[in-house]
This record gives structure tokens, C-alpha cells and sequence, in this order.
């Protein structure tokens, strides 16, 4: 029996996934990196402080915010850190115009 010759366009797919993943991952810039932590840090002070001046009241801050302050009412944080965090990941905050019909 003879063997079945592929054509020359197939190429072995082992090879080719072998070659992406020994792509070195780019490396990561210590000075951004740091300004960005140190952003997040005056961020994080900034909502603490924000909970703190309006005695954790979501209306007051979201109005201080001029944001919709539906979803931190549906789920209120435990606390001016969880609030923080909460708020620094996007938790409190509508996409597009879902936000108006609120």
C-alpha cells in the first residue's frame, strides 16, 4: 500500500501552536504599572472619604457623583471599602442609555 501524500499547503498544526505559545509575553512597564496603583490608591481615598462625608448615604453620594445610584441601592455595600471596591470595578455603573431610563 503506498502513503497518502497531504498537500503542501496543510502544515502541521502541533508546530504552529508550539510557536505561539513560546511567544514571550511583552513586559510590563514598572513606571506605569506604579502610576497606575498609585491612581487607584487616590481613587479608592477619594470614594472612602465620599462615604465617610455623606455617612454612607447612596442617594447623597450617587448625587454627589451625578450618577444613577440604582444598582448601589439594589445592592448596598457593606462598608466605605467594599462600597470602594464596588465602585472602582465597575459594579455600580449602567451601560449606555440604561442609565437615563432609570
Amino acid at each position: 500500500m503506498s502513503e497518502v501524500k497531504r498537500p503542501a499547503f496543510v502544515f502541521d498544526l502541533g508546530a504552529g501552536a508550539k510557536a505561539l505559545s513560546s511567544t514571550p509575553a511583552p513586559e510590563k512597564d514598572a513606571k506605569t504599572a506604579a502610576a497606575a496603583e498609585e491612581d487607584n490608591a487616590e481613587m479608592r481615598k477619594f470614594l472612602e472619604d465620599l462615604y465617610d462625608k455623606h455617612e454612607g448615604s447612596i442617594e447623597s453620594i450617587f448625587e454627589e457623583l451625578n450618577e444613577n445610584p440604582g444598582k448601589a441601592i439594589k445592592y448596598p455595600p457593606a462598608d466605605k471599602s467594599v462600597f470602594a471596591t464596588k465602585y472602582q470595578a465597575g459594579f455600580y455603573t449602567y451601560v449606555g442609555s440604561r442609565a437615563e431610563a432609570k
